[in-house]
């Protein structure tokens, strides 16, 4: 889990620095999570194509952190239409086949979904017919707070996987 007092998660950075991906450099995007205990997870969103990448702090520069709102307020007035976009667009793992057998499943296609339409594998009983399963696990309180998933499924969603159980068991 990563503390509050992280420098960069749920912040704005610059990208610099990068020999790989040399496209990148002084490319804007958000940090969304630490990886490992080198890496953090950046959101680069100044592309044309949005995308994911891991990258070293070295290569980060905060942008304006005293316009930032402390990082445990993911509802930033500065920093919410890079969330909004975060949440809708399609690019974390989702599962593609139940984990558990017997329980209701629509197959999925693409592998991958926006947060808006996932919730963690934690929450399988509760959504796996109406919603795509996170294919990995979330530490970050900050993620989980961002995403909605720190609250129970909608209710909607709750109904639709009762139905759906319901459906597949006959009245005898």
């Amino acid at each position: 889990s990563v503390a509050v007092s992280d420098p960069f998660v749920g912040h704005r950075v610059s990208i610099s620095g990068l020999i790989a991906r040399p496209d990148l450099n002084g490319k804007v995007g958000l940090v969304v999570d630490a990886y490992g205990e080198s890496r953090y997870t950046v959101y680069v969103d100044s592309v044309d194509t949005p995308e994911t990448i891991a990258l070293r702090p070295v290569n980060l520069r905060v942008l304006n952190p005293k316009a930032d709102a402390p990082a445990s307020d993911p509802a930033s007035a500065s920093r919410r239409p890079a969330y909004e976009e975060l949440r809708q667009v399609q690019w974390l793992p989702v599962l593609a086949a139940a984990p558990i057998e017997g329980l209701p499943w629509r197959p999925h296609s693409p592998c991958v979904a926006s947060p808006d339409n996932t919730r963690p594998a934690s929450d399988v009983w509760l959504v796996s017919f109406c919603a795509h399963l996170l294919d990995g696990e979330v530490s970050s309180s900050f993620v989980l707070e961002l995403f909605g998933w720190d609250k129970p499924p909608r209710p909607a969603l709750l109904c639709a996987q009762l139905a759906e159980v319901g459906s597949t068991y006959s009245a005898e």
